[in-house]
């Protein structure tokens, strides 16, 4: 039975790969024009492997409740500068002096959250990104390039186009092809400093967050298209890191169970990433790191936990600094790196707009 079940979804992700191998071509004369070039000269890929790239990471920092927020004012309209939306829900704009305290703090890596659907728009039936937003993106990504942080792009909070059921896995599919093969070109030069990420906590299209089969499956032909489209734009995405995701991003066993890792072209260039805000700050915490090892082990293919974190309110408070040593410490003793969620609110470890370090003792303590 689960022969049949996984040649059935084999199928399923080889149609789709094969259905939307030419997607998205016209949109790519979009992001030729007016390009600002970034000097890639000292940099080169030397063919790290995933768990290579994963290896150089410290403790990495995300960038969130930026360049993915959600305006309820719908797409732009092409009258809308970037700010608009990078600083809908409060945050002031990325600047290179935060992303430099983001480094001195000791995190050498960051991961940007974007929301690209709210600028784009279409054209002759095709997805086409806004070319200002690109540049925006482009411009965030330099800022760390510039300090030779490691950097994980993803596709965040694209729901409208993006979701993880089977009965529109065609629509779907075509979605994230012509997203992602702009993505990709526009970023082909970048090195290995640089990887990619195919979705953010995927869906339903309703939104329902609960486990289902059909949504499970969804995710696994989206990854494996996810896979096939940055790998068809060619140039340094011939060998480029790629983040798989579990449906909603979740580690549960029947999650893990149905995750089915996406064929690739190279070997040993994905990785698994997954979500936990496990708020346990004691030995209780073992058991979940000893199941991702036990699972990138199964798999073969290194577990990164993209976002993890506590707030303001956790209890007790005097040892939300004990939680953050403890976890990262746990997760670094069974080979799994973590990414600390900033959302420039509760989450939040420093300043956005002055760069000031505002919770000194959770960064000491996990920046191990």
């Amino acid at each position: 039975m689960q022969f049949s079940i996984l040649l059935i979804i084999g199928i399923n992700i080889a149609f789709v790969t094969i259905k939307y191998k030419n997607t998205a071509d016209l949109a790519l004369q979009h992001i030729k024009e007016n390009e600002v070039q970034t000097d890639l000269s000292k940099y080169s890929d030397t063919g790290i492997s995933a768990h290579d790239f994963l290896e150089k990471i410290t403790v990495g920092y995300n960038i969130g409740n930026s360049l993915d927020s959600c305006p309820d004012t719908g797409r732009n309209d092409g009258k809308r500068k970037t700010d608009y939306y990078e600083t809908f829900w409060g945050n002031p704009v990325i600047s290179e002096k935060y992303i430099d305290s983001i480094y001195s703090a000791g995190f050498n890596s960051v991961r940007i959250p974007v929301t690209w659907y709210y600028n784009t728009y279409v054209e002759n039936g095709k997805l086409v990104i806004q070319q200002e937003w690109l540049k925006r993106v482009k411009e965030v990504v330099d800022y760390a390039y510039k300090n030779e942080m490691y950097i994980i792009l993803d596709s965040h909070h694209d729901a409208p186009i993006i979701w993880a059921d089977m009965d529109n896995i065609d629509e779907v599919s075509g979605n994230l092809s012509e997203l992602w093969t702009q993505i990709a070109e526009y970023f082909k030069d970048y090195d290995e400093h640089l990887a990619f990420e195919a979705f953010n906590e995927i869906n339903t299209k309703h939104d329902n967050w609960q486990y289902n089969e059909g949504s499970v499956n969804a995710t696994n032909i989206l990854n494996q298209v996810f896979v096939d489209t940055v790998r068809k734009t060619g140039g340094n995405n011939s060998t480029r890191i790629l983040l798989c995701d579990t449906y909603l991003n979740e580690a549960t066993d029947e999650v893990l169970e149905g995750f089915i890792i996406p064929t690739d072209t190279v070997p040993n260039k994905l990785a698994l990433s997954v979500h936990s805000y496990a708020a346990s700050y004691n030995q209780d915490i073992v058991t979940q790191f000893k199941k991702l090892q036990s699972y990138s082990k199964k798999i073969k293919t290194p577990v990164v936990i993209t976002e993890f974190g506590t707030t303001n309110t956790f209890v007790p408070i005097e040892y939300r600094s004990k939680h953050a040593s403890n976890y990262i410490a746990c997760a670094n003793e069974y080979d799994i790196k973590c990414f600390w969620w900033d959302d420039g609110g509760n989450f939040k470890l420093i300043e956005r707009e002055s760069g000031v370090i505002i919770k000194q003792d959770i960064i000491e303590t996990s920046i191990q």
